[in-house]
């Protein structure tokens, strides 16, 4: 797998490679066309400047803006896995984004929604 970017803009990155990279390219490229990137940077900025400059007001502004980012990364992550059965990457959206967000009940239905396809061993 390769990561390529045409920019040091987190938004710009790509996978390329096997078809595993190929999935990964197709969900992060999902997440991209609904911008999430450029507001998870924007909120990372912001961040940042309330850490520089102990300013606790901002940073509470900073991390209700994060929790907002992440509810819509999970609603778009949910989109894509119902859109890419078969792919392993769903169980790595599942991880990484959707099951902070969730029940355990509707977990547990997206998880038997998944394909075996989905749910082989990558390595």
């Amino acid at each position: 797998m390769y990561i390529t970017s045409k920019s040091p803009d987190v938004s710009e990155f790509r996978f390329t490679g096997s078809t595993f990279a190929k999935q990964v390219d197709s969900y992060y490229t999902w997440l991209r066309k609904n911008n999430h990137f450029k507001k998870e940077e924007t909120v990372a900025i912001k961040s940042a400047l309330a850490e520089k400059n102990n300013d606790r007001e901002l940073g509470m502004v900073a991390y209700k803006e994060h929790l907002a980012n992440d509810s819509v990364k999970s609603v778009l992550s949910k989109k894509w896995i119902d859109n890419n059965l078969n792919s392993p990457i769903g169980a790595f959206a599942i991880h990484s984004t959707v099951r902070s967000f969730i029940s355990l009940e509707e977990l547990d239905k997206i998880l038997v929604s998944l394909s075996p396809l989905a749910k082989l061993d990558v390595n």
